[in-house]
């Protein structure tokens, strides 16, 4: 299966489309859209409203996975200088997944797919276009403190990062090089 992670903008429609999507599958599974993820979707639409960020380093964007046509994953993804950190850290919030995945609709193969391409398609996004040498994800569950640990650690077996920790509802990845 083929993944990407697109930027959701209201200027181009990509925010929209996925807000249709998303309610389709509410619809799908008898769910409410405007109950759905209530503390996410507002924080989602204003950065998807803002289209141009100030130019002081840091960056912030609504972003969704889709596998081929559906949005599987949507988060607040935001690079900026932070105390203690030499280099710009991505730091990933917000974290939701669509409502088929939420209430089971698809299979757990596919909930894993989608945690590993979120994962795979923000490490690819924090060497360009939004250049950061820390990721930090905070995760929905302790149960995705696990998946994302040990998925983390056979990326790790790649050479990709320096180190792979937690630290409370956060995964960090310190990648071993600043590219981009």
């Amino acid at each position: 299966m083929e993944y990407s992670l697109r930027r959701l903008l209201t200027a181009d429609g990509t925010w929209q489309k996925f807000c249709g999507e998303w309610q389709s599958q509410c619809g799908e599974i008898e769910e409410d859209f405007d109950s759905y993820a209530v503390d996410a979707m507002p924080v989602l639409q204003n950065l998807a409203e803002t289209e141009k960020q100030p130019s002081n380093q840091r960056h912030s964007w609504a972003v969704a996975l889709y596998d081929i046509n559906r949005p599987l994953v949507a988060a607040m993804v935001n690079v900026a200088p932070i105390p203690g950190f030499k280099d710009p850290v991505m730091r990933i919030r917000q974290l939701t997944v669509c409502p088929l995945l939420d209430f089971g609709a698809l299979s757990d193969e596919t909930y894993a797919d989608a945690l590993i391409q979120t994962t795979w398609q923000l490490y690819k996004l924090s060497n360009d276009p939004l250049s950061s040498k820390h990721i930090h994800m905070h995760l929905r569950s302790p149960a995705d403190n696990v998946f994302f640990s040990a998925f983390g650690k056979s990326l790790d077996g790649e050479s990709v990062f320096d180190s792979v920790t937690h630290r409370g509802a956060w995964l960090r990845i310190d990648k071993k090089a600043l590219t981009g």
